[in-house]
């Protein structure tokens, strides 16, 4: 069985973020663990 649809990638990672783990922010897309603090490098998820 084959899905399709639009594949979206991390903005951090560059790799797909599937809807059960993607956070949007700033018109981008993340994965929870890829959306940290750019300071401190903490999980803002």
């Amino acid at each position: 069985m084959s899905f399709s649809g639009t594949q979206q990638k991390c903005k951090a990672c560059d790799k797909t973020v599937h809807l059960v783990d993607s956070i949007s922010a700033d018109g981008s897309v993340y994965h929870k663990n890829c959306f940290r603090c750019s300071q401190c490098n903490g999980l803002l998820a």
